[in-house]
């Protein structure tokens, strides 16, 4: 890009710092305060002068969270000679180290796939591609030549540090210790100084001499619907993924420190690697505050003995309403008239942010053969579907219409079944994922479906009290279930130490009402230690071809000791009417939060709802006013972990 405001002459291409690269910037007229004299005073002469850094040493810093690169200190040669400066090379000095890039260029709009390159912009769908950046431009007197560093980003798992090569023989002394690379720059400049020979530099790389990473669990918190009276409170934690003691020295706001407060552990404090603590940022709002001064951007600020200190974290404190997009369908329940008819089913983005639909997937697996997802043309489904937001001139743009077209089986194979819609959406650069579940009834005008959810779980043969976990049996059709009895058959070991049964010492049979749903206890108690595994069949009249099962496995591995923390969308209550959303509190491992399973087991009586969907966040719109309880199953790799959560609608 090229602007030639009054004087100046720029060449800047643009770059988000999300990734490993180099930049080259060329600027006319911003000069260097640095005091490094060239050595001659010809006329008409082209001189070299490093004007960034001060000197040739140049300290890296590393990505203070996985996912996110960081960008460097640049360097900067400035043509600082009465004739133009004609750069001749830019190179790595000896072995290029494995996590540092320069910039070369950039394509727009590009999939990840088609992006061959270590550097990809998620969010923006930007491929940077690295390399030796253009300096073919001359530079004209006063005129510079800029290279920004990026340090690339670490994948979870990965140890966040820098593999540095060897420091050449060549390398000065004070340059030696923290070696990681070296960058020479040469000219047709002839000048000489301390930071330049005959028209030469170089400059050295240093792996910073700090001590301890900072991790962040959350890069913002977020409260929403700010009032007066407000008590609200947000979790984060601190961890020191380096391999050095990091210490935390101070965590307070940086601002609005009536609103805002920090709680935690006495400060300072030292992290061993790996270790965490856990704060809590308090909102407090007097019921005198005025309303419209409840809206303020801050963050969090984090001295501590991290290369990246200070570390902030964003605060945004917000009087309006934050929907997020999670598509809301028109119905949840489909039922068809017979062979080859089509339904349409409409989306709803209820938020001011798009979200895609990334894919339609039917279960069972032979529900593919007779249930096709299209588009409201009647052709193949676009991946992914894009609903917008609603905008002024087109309110119904965040609406958009899955078309589902039903072949009635020939094979005598059930065609319940149910859609699972996928989708995901942008917080900032961070994705978010989902799914939502429909009902899909084929051509049945009055049959049972039951539907057993969570199907599988985990005990730890470690514990010796009482494990216990909670199910649900759905009816999803439009005639009653009548749940006969359940049998326990062994796989392995033996069904000795499981006992399910239903909620409430319920009695067999059992009848569902459609829409209704019945509890399930199971219980795991250890009497000699063994790994067993069983299956768990409920007799009844479901017209799935599967039936209802589930399978408890007891295995020798420590017990989880996570806890499922719900943080709704909402203060207080939710509105009937309106979408009434559910994350998890900072902190926990979001393995963890994406396999959550989560499961609407309570509602007024009057309510038509069905909620089973998976992911970090659940979402839905309360359809009476009540009381609403959730289930919430995840694992953290080895056992299950269950919560309930229980709110009111009004």
């Amino acid at each position: 890009m090229q602007n030639e405001p009054m004087i100046t002459r720029l060449f800047t291409p643009r770059v988000s710092a999300l990734t490993g690269a180099a930049l080259l910037t060329v600027t006319l007229g911003a000069c260097s305060n640095n005091n490094n004299d060239n050595s001659f005073s010809s006329f008409n002469e082209p001189a070299l002068q490093l004007s960034e850094p001060s000197s040739p040493r140049l300290e890296m810093s590393l990505p203070n969270r996985e996912g996110v690169p960081a960008e460097q200190a640049p360097i900067r040669i400035r043509s600082a000679g009465e004739a133009p400066l004609t750069i001749e090379s830019i190179e790595w000095v000896g072995e290029k180290p494995d996590r540092i890039f320069m910039f070369e260029s950039r394509e727009e709009d590009v999939d990840e796939d088609a992006c061959n390159s270590e550097i990809y912009f998620i969010s923006s769908r930007t491929c940077i591609k690295t390399g030796t950046p253009d300096f073919s431009e001359p530079l004209n007197p006063s005129e510079e030549f800029e290279v920004k560093l990026y340090i690339s980003a670490y994948a979870p798992g990965e140890v966040n540090a820098l593999n540095c090569p060897m420091a050449p023989e060549s390398t000065p002394d004070e340059y030696k210790d923290r070696y990681c690379g070296a960058i020479r720059v040469t000219s047709n400049a002839r000048n000489s100084n301390n930071d330049v020979t005959e028209g030469a530099t170089i400059v050295y790389l240093q792996a910073d001499a700090s001590s301890g990473r900072i991790s962040l669990s959350e890069q913002t918190l977020n409260f929403n619907n700010v009032a007066p009276g407000a008590s609200e409170s947000r979790e984060f934690s601190i961890t020191n993924t380096g391999n050095t003691p990091l210490t935390l020295e101070r965590v307070q706001p940086s601002d609005y420190g009536q609103y805002l407060s920090i709680g935690g552990p006495t400060l300072p404090i030292v992290l061993d690697p790996n270790a965490s603590e856990v704060f809590t940022l308090q909102l407090e709002i007097g019921t005198d505050a005025d309303p419209e001064q409840l809206k303020f951007n801050t963050t969090v600020r984090i001295d501590s003995s991290a290369p990246t200190s200070p570390t902030r974290l964003d605060v945004v404190v917000d009087n309006s309403r934050v929907v997020p997009p999670v598509p809301q369908p028109d119905r949840t329940s489909v039922a068809f008239a017979g062979d080859g008819d089509e339904q349409d089913i409409t989306f709803t983005n209820p938020s001011d942010i798009p979200v895609n639909i990334t894919g339609v997937i039917f279960e069972p697996f032979e529900a593919q053969d007779y249930y096709a997802a299209l588009d409201d043309e009647g052709n193949a489904l676009p991946s992914p579907l894009v609903i917008k937001p609603p905008s002024s001139s087109n309110p119904d743009r965040n609406k958009e219409i899955i078309r589902v077209r039903y072949t009635a089986p020939t094979d005598g194979s059930s065609p319940l079944a149910s859609m699972i819609v996928n989708f995901t959406y942008f917080v900032g650069d961070i994705s978010k994922t989902g799914s939502l579940r429909l009902t899909l009834l084929g051509d049945k005008t009055d049959v049972a479906y039951g539907d057993l959810v969570p199907s599988t779980f985990s005990f730890s043969t470690k514990v010796d009290a009482e494990q216990s976990r909670t199910a649900a049996i759905f009816n999803l059709g439009n005639a009653d279930l009548v749940i006969d009895e359940v049998m326990l058959m062994a796989l392995a070991g033996s069904s000795d130490e499981f006992i399910v049964k239903l909620a409430d010492n319920a009695p067999f049979p059992a009848t569902v009402a459609p829409g209704g749903v019945q509890l399930v206890e199971v219980s795991y108690s250890k009497t000699n230690g063994d790994a067993d595994q069983i299956n768990a069949n409920f007799t009844s009249n479901t017209g799935t071809t599967n039936g209802l099962s589930m399978t408890l496995s007891s295995f020798d591995v420590d017990p989880s000791d996570v806890t499922l923390e719900i943080a709704p969308s909402f203060a207080e209550t939710a509105t009937v009417g309106e979408l009434a959303s559910f994350d998890f509190a900072a902190g926990l491992d979001a393995s963890i939060a994406n396999n959550a399973e989560w499961i609407l087991i309570s509602k007024p009586a009057a309510s038509a709802l069905v909620v089973k969907t998976t992911g970090p966040r659940a979402g839905f719109i309360p359809d009476q006013a009540g009381a609403y309880e959730l289930l919430v199953t995840s694992s953290d790799g080895n056992t299950d972990v269950q919560t309930r959560y229980t709110f009111q609608a009004q």
